[in-house]
């Protein structure tokens, strides 16, 4: 059987856990080249998988003829994602595919205008689980509220008993730093003067949900509120909440769009969000 000669960018912790090992052992690909900002992960997970071409720019893993097709697991996807559809290489991107909606236009531009293949990683569909409540869930009469949640809590504490994983000790926080600023541009084209941390959770792990209900429901016709809490990242631990626009049954809107900070507490009710808060428009 021809196996598939891919490459993959960005050796961090995703690559690590996921898809460096799962390519390897998989029969229909061969990973031929890899790259990452770090000489030492490049040097360990080369040795580990066998893989001979590894490279610290990945502009020189999109132009190598033997690449036929990427996977893209950098911080910053835009740029990547067009500069390999240019070259003609299909892509594999982990989510979020980008930051916003005018990167996500370009890239649909370079895919399309050079006839490439582009799959954003969404894999809860394809769980077997999933699958099987999906069927049910659709075959349900007068559904009115559903609730989706793919976390595992406590996930972060175990995992380093479950997985090795490698950081990157040997590249300057300068750079690491430059890599984040770049991200968070990207972030603030969507929120403007509100704080895109919120955004980020919504992006990271967030769409996972959304994805699974579109995957099940079909497109959302619109959104008529939403709330979101985030503690964490707040040095005087006060919750940021970003909440709205709420509306009571008859259409009125009761909140409008906008930022509420209370302080810290156990997980807010919809009520304590609502109540004497301070909304900052």
């Amino acid at each position: 059987m021809r196996k598939l000669k891919v490459g993959v960018i960005g050796c961090g912790q995703v690559a690590q856990i996921v898809w460096l090992p799962y390519i390897h052992e998989l029969d229909e690909y061969d990973i031929v080249a890899i790259s990452d900002i770090s000489l030492k992960l490049l040097d360990y997970y080369g040795n580990l998988y066998g893989v001979k071409k590894c490279y610290r720019d990945w502009h020189e893993l999109i132009n190598d003829k033997e690449v036929e097709a990427v996977i893209v697991l950098n911080s910053n996807h835009t740029e990547v994602c067009i500069e390999a559809a240019k070259a003609g290489k299909h892509i594999l991107v982990e989510k979020p595919l980008c930051e916003n909606i005018r990167q996500a236009e370009e890239i649909e531009k370079a895919v399309t205008e050079n006839n490439v293949l582009l799959m954003v990683g969404e894999m809860k569909r394809y769980d077997s689980g999933y699958k099987y409540a999906r069927n049910l869930i659709q075959n349900m009469k007068g559904l009115r509220m559903i609730r989706s949640r793919d976390v595992c809590d406590g996930l972060a504490a175990s995992q380093p008993e479950i997985y090795e994983s490698r950081r990157r000790t040997d590249v300057e926080q300068s750079v690491k730093e430059k890599i984040n600023q770049n991200f968070n541009q990207g972030l603030k084209e969507v929120t403007g003067e509100l704080s895109e941390n919120l955004y980020f959770r919504l992006l990271l792990a967030g769409v996972h949900d959304i994805d699974i209900l579109r995957a099940a429901f079909g497109e959302p016709e619109k959104v008529k509120n939403a709330v979101a809490d985030a503690a964490a990242g707040f040095e005087n631990g006060t919750k940021h909440v970003f909440c709205g626009p709420l509306y009571n049954q008859s259409g009125k809107e009761l909140v409008k769009a906008g930022e509420v900070y209370i302080e810290p507490k156990s997980s807010p009710t919809f009520g304590e969000v609502l109540q004497g808060i301070d909304i900052k428009k």
